[in-house]
């Protein structure tokens, strides 16, 4: 049986199965649910142990780097959310 009928489109089976620890790095916007990565992981001293190495290598295969502000917001819903008011 394959692993994909276990998982949602899109989701990584090896992140949640053995690098459960690699979901601290992943965000999304609160405003429109988009998902991605922190950008933290691309700095260069972040990968110098091997689980790092790991979950660097799968978020980058998987998602975008996201950048939130510190309402939760990705740049595009912060753009449209200064305009409307």
């Amino acid at each position: 049986m394959s692993h994909s009928k276990h998982t949602k489109r899109g989701k990584s089976y090896s992140l949640n199965a053995w690098l459960s620890s690699g979901k601290k790095y992943i965000v999304s916007c609160s405003q429109c649910g988009v998902t991605g990565f922190k950008p933290s992981i691309l700095e260069s001293g972040f990968s110098d142990d091997t689980e790092r190495r790991l979950i660097k290598n799968e978020l980058t295969k998987i998602h975008e780097p996201l950048e939130l502000n510190e309402l939760g917001l990705c740049e595009q819903c912060a753009k449209l959310l200064n305009i409307n008011s």
